[in-house]
């Protein structure tokens, strides 16, 4: 876009080079094909209000997207005017700033074709440009190097994604009306060399940019890289500094020798020598004299300047009180308002840009779910965000305008603030970096964010010790960083590595013993360890003590709940019947976010239906149904009352029920329905409808696909393993292996030891059950019980499940050898009930009936009476039924109960779809042998 510098005249040196076929732009907006666009005409689901400007490269209107009812900025190129080069390079530009998620680049949202041609929908910036800003008055030079360094942290961030822009200047640069800074068309940019958005040959090199800012190699023609652009920065940074461009920077462009070193051109006004010979470097006229990179110029300004890099309460919470109130430690210099709402301090957090780029890259991820996801999470920032600033107003207020608190109190409040600031910045940078799993996580991570109005309970933080000063708050706020970055990695699914980092961080929180701090490490571990399976019982204690201590209410229940999960995970039942009572206590005790207090009802229901204890699970979920008012908990319930539901046909239509929810409140496409499918399934495979739950497998197993989830996520694993059980189930054990294998590695590649065992025990099944090969069985087994007990020991139930399960494999070939697993199985997992007990009771009556049939008969009746309270799989308890059943017939006394029975498992057993076992059956109670 033309601009004649304020002197009416149009400097052509402005103008952008474009080829011959793009020539047909014109700067006045109008394309040689046709007009503008009038307001009223619709793009897509955009609606155009007003022409905003236009220039070589394109016209830019201000526009409405009516799905999301905001205003946007879109970029089009008509057909008649770009030809093919202008539409390709257009088509660059959206996915080279597509792929851009910085605070100091504006945000793409969207790229579409228009009849033929195309256009970008981007943040729309209210405000000007750089150029604007630095030609309105003189300007400091300190502020223009900051406004610059931030535009130069936009461009390094594009030179890190392999981009080069090849056009920036200050007309290229918006500034917005809140301050910020943001690089814009990036329509003539080439990936580097390196690069996967497709950028030819010619497009790296062709001419193309604005003479004025154009560095030397690029107006002759040749291939340019990041230095291109340091050349054009330092031109553009000169201008701001000086008032005008470098003459000597400009006749290089205009046939001068490119090889000539040239002497530092002479400044025009008061600027450091310092600064006046770094900025002339990066446009020297031989690549290879300028900076190394523009990352490198940046530093050394920031050194020079004798300022850390980051300012923005890298302090703690003494700066960031400083910043709300001015000095508050003192009453020298009053203020009118010595509290005014702290905006500056969310600009780059969660401010308009900030948001734009969050929801710029969750439409970058092309996650059918995505809109649907930003629009549930944008609104709760926006809310938590606001109320975090009328905190801090508060609390300031409170010490120095209403003189109700002391400063020793503000300083706690601001320092419980500031933790809540830097986890909302964790969080918030990772949405702005999303992945697909990031996307389908944000619901839950950003329900998750602690509560602001604990920071205002002076009871809890003045019991909490003294805040850290000096040299530790400085460490306090690196060990949150990193906690910060374990959180993240966790969000991501990369669970190791989340777990790695808090590990390293917690060990760090420990040596500063300050309690809030070290419940705040102690709960990123364990949920790090949960995510992985892992044992967390003696850290979630450690974390249940520290938190009571740190009067930290939410890490307390989070605490109580993790111990009952891990007890549910291992099958101790007991164990976790007694860990309930704690478990409500806390929560009955705490003030926690909905999202916490309903899954920890869940857990509590979930703990009271294993013990059946079916009422109280019930009054559990009852109470967490009006607390369940947020997207994604209304399904969790509806889930969870299916789980305890003992009738197996009531637990499917519950799981169908909570599909249909998942469904409504996830988008179809969402990892969550996929997750419900599989629980469908099962509960279908459990009623013996194999057919229906292969096809709700498949269509779980569909949505994965469609997301391209190639890499393998644990929930694809999960799937896997209970694709190849039905897969067993339906005569196809080659299939079955191949599905276990596949999952075994995601397993491996994700940390997940204990996962690894149970896929080494689901092969060592098709080995055994469906391939007859009791070799490879028994070391698949072994393998699996191996890493259960360096996880968990010999004695745990983890351990038991599996040997009982070992035990009645090898009790079909060899009951002296099963005897001594089935023995001590049993011993260790009837406290509990656990259902594995079912195939220890069966397999070792057998292997006693003919030589001890009155041990056998013990271990019968109690597995029938397992089956009676808890529920079997089908035909299970028709197997005890006829055991029980022959064993009676034959003594006078049995015999009415036993044909009782008999005729009990010939039901069972129709309805299990065993019509031979049902047949034999009605032969023996038609002529039953005699009685002793």
């Amino acid at each position: 876009m033309a601009s004649n510098d304020g002197s009416g005249e149009v400097d052509p040196a402005l103008e952008e080079t474009v080829s011959a076929e793009d020539a047909g732009v014109t700067p006045g907006g109008a394309g040689a094909g046709g007009g503008r666009l009038s307001a009223g005409s619709k793009l897509g689901r955009y609606e155009i209000l007003e022409f905003i400007g236009g220039g070589g490269m394109g016209w830019v209107y201000r526009a409405r997207d009516v799905e999301l009812e905001r205003d946007v900025a879109i970029k089009v190129v008509q057909p008649t005017a770009a030809g093919a080069s202008g539409r390709a390079r257009l088509l660059a530009e959206a996915r080279a700033m597509a792929r851009l998620h910085h605070r100091a680049v504006v945000p793409v949202f969207d790229v579409g074709e228009y009849a033929g041609g195309v256009y970008v929908a981007m943040a729309l910036v209210q405000g000007g440009t750089l150029h604007d800003w630095m030609h309105a008055e003189p300007r400091p030079w300190r502020h223009v190097l900051a406004r610059f360094i931030e535009a130069g942290r936009g461009l390094v961030a594009a030179h890190d994604a392999g981009i080069v822009h090849r056009d920036f200047k200050p007309r290229n640069v918006l500034v917005s009306e809140a301050g910020e800074v943001l690089v814009a068309d990036f329509g003539i940019a080439a990936a580097s060399a390196d690069g996967d958005d497709g950028a030819t040959p010619r497009d790296a090199s062709s001419v193309a940019g604005t003479p004025a800012y154009m560095a030397p190699e690029q107006a002759a023609g040749r291939a340019v890289d990041a230095r291109a652009d340091q050349y054009s920065f330092c031109v553009s940074l000169w201008e701001g500094l000086h008032g005008e461009r470098p003459q000597e920077a400009a006749t290089r462009t205009q046939g001068a020798r490119i090889e000539r070193s040239g002497d530092a051109p002479k400044p025009r006004r008061r600027v450091p020598g310092w600064l006046t010979d770094a900025v002339a470097r990066g446009f020297a006229p031989v690549p290879d004299k300028r900076w190394p990179t523009l990352a490198a110029l940046l530093d050394h300004c920031h050194r020079r300047l004798g300022r850390p890099r980051r300012v923005a309460f890298a302090a703690g919470p003494i700066a960031l009180a400083a910043v709300v109130g001015g000095v508050l430690w003192t009453s020298k210099s009053p203020r009118p308002d010595p509290c005014p709402a702290p905006a500056r301090a969310l600009e780059e957090i969660w401010g308009p840009a900030a948001r734009a780029r969050v929801e710029a890259a969750f439409s970058a991820t092309g996650a059918p779910f995505a809109s649907a996801m930003f629009a549930r999470v944008g609104p709760t920032l926006d809310r938590y965000a606001a109320a975090w600033r009328d905190q801090v107003v508060a609390a300031c207020r409170a010490t120095n305008v209403e003189h109700s608190q002391s400063a020793d109190l503000l300083d706690r409040r601001m320092s419980c603030l500031e933790a809540r600031r830097a986890a909302l910045q964790q969080l918030t940078g990772a949405l702005a970096d999303a992945t697909r799993d990031v996307v389908a996580g944000a619901p839950a991570a950003v329900a998750q964010l602690a509560a602001l109005d604990d920071c205002d309970r002076t009871d809890e933080l003045l019991a909490s010790g003294p805040t850290p000063s000096g040299e530790r708050r400085v460490d306090v706020a690196a060990i949150r960083t990193r906690l910060g970055d374990a959180a993240t990695a966790r969000l991501r699914g990369t669970y190791r590595a989340a777990l790695d980092t808090a590990e390293a961080a917690l060990r760090d929180a420990r040596a500063l013993a300050w309690a809030p701090l070290t419940a705040e490490a102690l709960a990123e571990v364990v949920q790090c360890r949960e995510a992985l399976l892992l044992p967390r019982g003696e850290l979630a204690d450690e974390l249940t003590r520290v938190a009571a201590s740190a009067k930290d209410d939410q890490r307390l229940v989070l605490a109580w709940a993790a111990l009952l999960e891990q007890a549910l995970d291992e099958g101790d039942y007991l164990r976790a019947k007694v860990l309930a009572g704690p478990t409500s206590a806390a929560l009955l005790r705490a003030e926690v976010t909905p999202a916490l207090a309903v899954r920890t009802r869940v857990k509590l229901a979930t703990a009271a239906a294993r013990n059946d204890d079916h009422d109280d699970a019930r009054r559990y979920l009852d109470e967490a149904e009006p607390l369940a008012v947020a997207p994604g908990l209304r399904w969790m319930l509806i889930h969870t009352r299916g789980l305890i539901e003992r009738d197996g046909h009531a637990q499917v239509r519950l799981e169908e029920a909570a599909l249909e929810t998942a469904r409504q409140e996830y988008e179809a496409e969402h990892p969550i329905v996929a997750k419900q499918l599989m629980f469908l399934a099962v509960a279908r495979h459990r009623v013996g409808d194999l057919e229906g739950a292969e096809a709700a497998a498949a269509e779980a197993m569909a949505i994965h696909e469609r997301a391209g989830d190639t890499r393998g996520t644990p929930a694809l694993a999960s799937l896997l393993q209970l694709r190849a059980s039905l897969a067993g189930r339906r005569g196809r054990p080659r299939d079955a292996l191949a599905d276990l294998e596949r999952a075994g590695e995601i397993f491996r590649d994700a940390g997940m030891t204990s996962s690894i065992a149970s896929t080494e025990r689901l092969i060592a099944n098709v080995y055994s059950t469906w391939l007859d090969d009791a070799e490879q069985g028994r070391a698949h087994y072994q393998r699996a019980l191996e890493i259960v007990a360096s996880l968990q020991g010999t004695n745990s139930i983890a351990y038991a499940d599996l040997e009982a399960s070992f035990g009645a494999m090898l009790g079909r070939r060899d009951c002296a050898a099963a005897r001594p697993y089935l023995e001590h199985a049993i011993r260790v997992l009837e406290p509990s009930r656990y259902f594995t007990l079912v195939a220890a009771y069966g397999q070792l009556g057998e292997c006693l009936e003919d030589t001890e049939p009155a041990a056998a008969m013990r271990y019968y009746e109690a597995g029938l009476g397992l089956c009676r309270a808890r529920g079997c799989e089908p035909g299970h308890e028709a197997n005890f039924q006829a055991a029980v059943g022959q064993l009676l017939i034959e003594t006078k006394a049995g015999r009415p109960r036993g044909l009782a029975l008999l005729r009990e498992a010939v039901v069972g057993f129709e309805a299990a779809g065993n019509p031979d076992m049902a047949s034999e059956l009605r032969a023996i109670i038609a002529h039953p042998p005699p009685a002793r």
